[in-house]
């Protein structure tokens, strides 16, 4: 009798396929069998990339909300607020935090009229309290008017101190008086008449010594009294 031929049936085929689906991988299309030994960890690990690192999506969107330097120019932490910017903005150029509430002038409330107070100062003396009582250009030149002027009076007699004026000079004419003194002038003083000049030099010189009285002391006499 002959060898014996053996053939697989159904199960038997479906036996080797599983056994070949354990061992080899499903050929697809483009893709061949590598050395590098992809393990699981290694998809865990790029499965971790992915939920873990930003993507490039991600990357624009912060980058969107950056703040580009500026040469000199730094962050702050003050908090710069847009409340506070529109505070100052409400500020007049030049303004002063130290606002004067009230100005007064002797004790006077001033108006304040668009930010200004307007003092007046007197620039006339009328306008001020004469409280020293000065007197006027009127007053002065009517008092002068009124006062009694000194006068002269030339006569060839002095008159008697009851019939004399207080405001004349009486000018008598002196016997063979020259050119610059011709004549003597009186006034009425305390009730009598005073004799108050001539033009003439009426001084005594008569007990005076004069240059003649005088000499010089020798040398001889300043050697005897140096000794």
């Amino acid at each position: 009798m002959g060898e014996t031929k053996k053939f697989l049936d159904a199960q038997g085929t479906k036996k080797v396929i599983d056994w070949a689906k354990g061992k080899f991988i499903q050929k697809e299309a483009n893709k061949g069998l590598s050395e590098e030994n992809f393990t699981p960890a290694y998809k865990e690990q790029l499965d971790n990339l992915v939920s873990t690192y930003a993507t490039k999506s991600d990357m624009t969107t912060k980058l969107a909300g950056k703040v580009d330097t500026i040469a000199g120019k730094t962050l702050t932490t003050n908090d710069y607020t847009t409340p506070e910017k529109q505070k100052l903005a409400g500020i007049a150029p030049g303004a002063n935090a130290n606002v004067i509430e009230t100005v007064k002038v002797n004790g006077t409330n001033q108006s304040v009229s668009g930010k200004a107070v307007d003092i007046k100062v007197p620039t006339k003396v009328s306008e001020l309290t004469n409280d020293k009582n000065f007197a006027t250009v009127s007053q002065v030149t009517d008092a002068v008017s009124k006062a009694g002027k000194l006068t002269k009076e030339i006569v060839t007699t002095l008159p008697a101190a009851s019939s004399a004026k207080d405001n004349v000079i009486y000018m008598v004419k002196n016997s063979g008086g020259v050119s610059g003194d011709a004549y003597s002038e009186y006034m009425l003083v305390s009730g009598a008449m005073e004799k108050i000049g001539t033009t003439a030099t009426e001084v005594d010189l008569s007990n005076y010594v004069t240059y003649d009285d005088v000499q010089g002391i020798t040398v001889s006499e300043l050697d005897a009294m140096l000794v």
